[in-house]
């Protein structure tokens, strides 16, 4: 399902669609969720180029696997905490541990 979603996404981000969509998915969330949901839009496509590579794919595959995640942390309560190279969570929920164990499914 998130190989086609790439190219989706970047055929709807030349014309602002995208934005548009990500702007309403956030309008329509809790206010104290809005900014962290929109950082983890951010990262959904950090590193991703606008081409269907392969290469690009798999990168966009993972983003997408780390992005619902942390999505579901955030509509949850709990909170992502991110670094450059790895993004341990916090929750009101669940343990870093118990997060970081879910990342392999």
């Amino acid at each position: 399902m998130s190989r086609p979603l790439l190219g989706l996404i970047i055929l709807t981000r030349e014309s602002g669609r995208f934005d548009e969509c990500k702007r309403e998915f956030l309008r329509q969330q809790p206010e104290n969720y809005q900014m962290e949901l929109d950082k983890a839009f951010t990262r959904l496509m950090d590193g991703i180029a606008k081409n269907v590579t392969l290469k690009n794919k798999d990168n966009f595959t993972q983003n997408l696997s780390t992005f619902r995640k942390e999505v579901d942390i955030i509509l949850r309560g709990g909170t992502v905490v991110s670094s450059s190279t790895d993004i341990p969570v916090t929750t009101s929920i669940g343990s870093e541990q118990e997060y970081t164990d879910n990342m392999t499914d």
